[in-house]
């Protein structure tokens, strides 16, 4: 029992220390690099937006609903601010913008002319006369230079684009109210977003209305829950099953734990060690190094399946296979991806661990056990060596043929996401996320220069039908530059304009005085801030995407309905303006990851050569050495080149499943090289036929999961164990005899 108690409180206390140390992290610039910071942050203000259409053929059953899940919503902690309709604009931020207006929206020598003025001065009157006027008071009397009139409407342009009825917004094919809700300024959690969207879809059917949602955390926690879910499902039926089998085969409690608890050691270990090497854990090394963690689980089991003649042999074996697998699964450290560099020294920690572990804690029983008796699989294969290499030769341009342009996505959205998306974007305008653009600067003046540069481009684009709309911090605040007040009139000079205006409207003259005191205020106000901008939920909406860099200010200009993405790029591109840039995120996305699979390839083919470097030095044996290292390179070339011929090109994570066949080829060789038909030589072919077993049920499992990625790594995973067994079990010579 202390053979099993000590390491068992080690685990718990690596357990505790891993529920208080270990923090779980999911930047995908971790994985793609700068690339990413052009996908979804989920932690930015504009990726906390969410927006629920209510869909009823009755217009006022969902104006209805839409007004109730308002109420509702806006009494939930995560949620920071909801919007149903147009509202009227505070009276804080009216004083606001009248104060800083000159700054927003300069008046141009032309809007300061006698005839300017005087027009202004009408279409004041008029807007006085309507209920819409009763909103500014007599501010826009006090400013005919139409300074304040022309932010109003640039602020209502620049909001949702969408007509309301009843003051509720209405889908664009009138079927839907949409309600616009922003969450609170929280990191993202998966459990409480979704708790979120479950709760406003229950709402909404108790108010007899149809519901969709979509953001980005939604998406995100639709993605992450799918693969939560189908990750924990695959998790617990190959626990089940390993179990059962285990159970079958060892036909006892004691040995049952004492396979387990190397592993559990070794995924604990190394979990800590990365959360102290790295400040935190990626999903992907969480996750994936897990998977080839589970590697270990071979350890206990050949040890168990050796009697007590063998012990010392079969302990060499393990610990030499468990470290020169290790030291290629460092080679990853040489990708520079956090990612892979994680997962690489999590497996390398793990299977040391375990490797070591499972020397203390399984017991030498010398009890045969039951396995599959493969050793009458073993076949002849003449010129076995020659095969082999023509193998590897003809594999090698097989995947080498692939289509560079069918690099899938490390991760998809479940289809029904897709759904909802194309039925939003027939319900509201949705920008584009897919193109693109962006303007940096050093300063947010140099920023908001180089948008007014930029505007012309993108208005000539939406009369020649390339672009539905834009927006971007420019259509709201103006330059320093452009706004500099030495070069309008002196407050002299506007009043005597200001009285011819009104004396020709039939106006009183005296009241130019009022109007000079409110231009006189406006030259005289400070300049604004982008967090000025950020305090009013008017215009919150306007600055989400503007935010600091390392160097200066960077905005993603949001473009609606591209109709023509390359005219659009090539007028843009033609205007030259410094600091922008327009791309299409998903070829950039496919170039980063056709870079990353080759980085990733090159440092797993380094890290096998010095994983066979090492394999060398512990045989002292080259040729022994040589053959299993010809073999395994057969098995695994064969497996991608099965792949590649079935699916296409190899997934990112297919590569790195790859090297768990490596490390398979490498166990299997160890045990199964120079093995003859006698009995001694039968429990090495049982051995392995367990840990074969083991290893099929575990990623058998993973390949018949809903999300790809599991299915890729669950299938590249059990077809290399079975050409790597194959491979294995042929003999240059025939069956009765002590050599391959």
């Amino acid at each position: 029992m202390i053979r099993l108690a000590v390491p068992a409180a080690l685990l718990c206390g690596l357990l505790a220390l891993i529920a208080f140390l270990v923090e779980p992290q999911s930047d995908a610039g971790a994985i793609l690099g700068p690339v990413a910071q052009e996908t979804s942050k989920i932690d930015s203000a504009n990726d906390r937006q969410l927006v629920v259409a209510l869909v009823s053929g009755d217009r006022q059953k969902r104006n209805a609903a839409a007004r109730a899940l308002a109420e509702w919503l806006a009494a939930q902690e995560i949620v920071a601010d909801v919007q149903a309709g147009p509202e009227a604009p505070s009276a804080a931020f009216l004083d606001w913008v009248w104060e800083r207006r000159f700054h927003l929206s300069p008046p141009t020598q032309d809007d300061l002319s006698t005839e300017s003025l005087s027009a202004r001065l009408i279409e004041a009157r008029r807007s006085l006369s309507r209920g819409a006027g009763m909103l500014v008071g007599d501010r826009l009397l006090r400013d005919p230079t139409g300074s304040f009139a022309r932010i109003i409407d640039r602020l209502g342009a620049a909001r949702t684009g969408l007509s309301q009825a009843g003051g509720i917004w209405q889908s664009q094919n009138d079927t839907a109210a949409i309600v616009f809700v922003t969450l609170g300024d929280r990191p993202f959690r998966m459990a409480e977003t979704t708790g979120l969207s479950e709760r406003i879809r229950a709402r909404a059917g108790a108010l007899g209305v149809e519901s969709y949602l979509l953001g980005p955390r939604i998406i995100a926690a639709e993605i992450s829950a799918q693969t939560s879910r189908a990750a924990r499902f695959a998790a617990l039926l190959a626990t089940a099953l390993l179990l059962a089998w285990l159970a079958w085969i060892l036909r006892s409690g004691r040995s049952l734990v004492s396979t387990f608890l190397p592993l559990a050691l070794g995924v604990a270990t190394a979990t800590v060690v990365v959360q102290l090497a790295f400040g935190s854990v990626h999903v992907v090394a969480l996750g994936f190094g897990g998977a080839l963690t589970g590697l270990a689980l071979d350890y206990p089991l050949h040890l168990l399946s050796h009697g007590h003649e063998q012990r010392r042999q079969t302990e060499r074996l393990v610990l030499l296979g468990a470290v020169t697998t290790a030291v290629g699964f460092l080679a990853l450290f040489g990708s520079g991806v956090p990612a892979l560099m994680q997962t690489g020294l999590f497996v390398a920690t793990g299977l040391a661990a375990a490797a070591i572990a499972s020397r203390f804690i399984v017991p030498s029983t010398g009890k045969a056990l039951r396995a599959p008796p493969i050793e009458r699989m073993v076949w002849y294969l003449p010129y076995k060596a020659w095969i082999e290499v023509c193998v590897i030769v003809a594999g090698i341009a097989v995947i080498a043929s692939a289509p560079a342009g069918s690099i899938r996505t490390l991760f998809e959205p479940p289809g029904q996401v897709d759904a909802v998306i194309a039925k939003f974007a027939e319900m509201l305008p949705l920008p584009s996320g897919q193109h693109v653009l962006t303007v940096e600067a050093e300063n947010l003046d140099e920023l908001l220069e180089r948008q007014a540069a930029l505007r012309p481009t993108l208005d000539a684009a939406i009369r020649q039908g390339l672009l539905g709309r834009y927006g971007m911090t420019g259509q709201f605040v103006t330059a320093s530059k452009a706004r500099s007040l030495s070069d309008l009139p002196s407050p002299a000079a506007f009043s005597r304009r200001a009285e011819a205006a009104l004396r020709n409207n039939g106006m009183v003259a005296g009241f130019a005085e009022t109007q000079t005191d409110s231009y006189r205020a406006a030259l005289a106000a400070l300049g604004i801030s982008p967090d000025e901008l950020a305090a009013f939920p008017e215009t919150k909406i306007i600055a989400a995407n503007l935010e600091r860099t390392a160097v200066g200010w960077r905005e993603r200009i949001q473009l609606f309905d591209v109709k023509a993405p390359s005219g659009l790029a090539t007028a843009i591109r033609a205007a030259d303006v410094a600091g922008v840039e327009i791309f299409d995120i998903r070829a950039r996305i496919e170039t980063a990851l056709v870079e990353l699979r080759k980085r990733v390839a090159k440092w797993l083919g380094v890290g096998a050569l010095v994983a066979f470097a090492a394999l060398t030095i512990g045989l002292a044996d080259w040729r022994r050495a040589w053959g299993i290292a010809r073999t395994t390179a057969a098995a695994t070339v064969l497996t991608a080149a099965i792949l590649v011929l079935s699916g296409g090109t190899l997934g990112v994570f297919q590569i790195v499943a790859l090297t768990l066949i490596v490390g398979i080829g490498i166990d299997y060789g160890l045990f199964l090289s120079g093995r003859g038909n006698n009995p001694v030589d039968r429990e090495y072919y049982r051995s392995v036929a367990l840990c074969a077993g083991s290893t099929l049920i575990a990623f058998a499992v993973m390949g018949f999961a809903s999300v790809r990625i599991l299915q890729e790594v669950g299938l590249t995973v059990s077809l290399g164990v079975l050409v790597m067994v194959w491979f294995n079990l042929a003999q240059t010579r025939r069956k009765g005899t002590d050599a391959r």
